[in-house]
């Protein structure tokens, strides 16, 4: 079972108190619990966590596993932090921080099946001179507000 069967098989438009009304006859359509989605996809499929009091600091990193794409949006007290994650045509992840925050971003390097060297950071308000590589993990840090872009210099042919 899973939240696509949810939708597609019974027809919820809101993730449900069980997994199936096989597993517990007198389900919800709608229950505190079964909100899990809200807090995994921005937590850990999105990458977003707070680090720091007060939203001052941040650490993206995305883990879409097998997605091709995925994108969201995650309120804190200092502002929305958008991300995007592009796998095909091109790849891309694109982050954009609130004001009055710093950010850190993590890519492990396995689980997109690129290499650390591949990898290219741009953003207009950033100072992403320290870029740590290990164990297959790239981190940015010390990224100021506004658009950070990770790209590929080569695109996979």
């Amino acid at each position: 079972s899973s939240w696509l069967h949810m939708t597609d098989d019974l027809d919820a438009t809101t993730t449900m108190e069980a997994w199936d009304p096989s597993i517990k006859p007198n389900t919800t359509f709608s229950h505190a619990w079964g909100s899990a989605p809200a807090n995994i996809v921005p937590r850990h499929i999105l990458g977003v966590q707070v680090t720091a009091p007060g939203a001052a600091e941040i650490l993206i990193r995305p883990q879409p596993g097998p997605l091709n794409w995925v994108s969201g949006t995650v309120p804190t007290i200092r502002g929305p932090v958008r991300v995007s994650v592009i796998r095909r045509p091109i790849f891309e992840i694109r982050v954009t921080t609130p004001p009055n925050t710093t950010a850190s971003i993590e890519i492990d390097t396995r689980a997109f099946g690129v290499t650390a060297s591949s990898l290219r950071m741009s953003a207009a308000t950033a100072d992403t001179t320290a870029v740590a590589v290990g164990d297959g993990v790239v981190t940015w840090s010390g990224i100021r507000p506004g658009t950070a872009t990770i790209t590929l210099t080569k695109q996979p042919v």
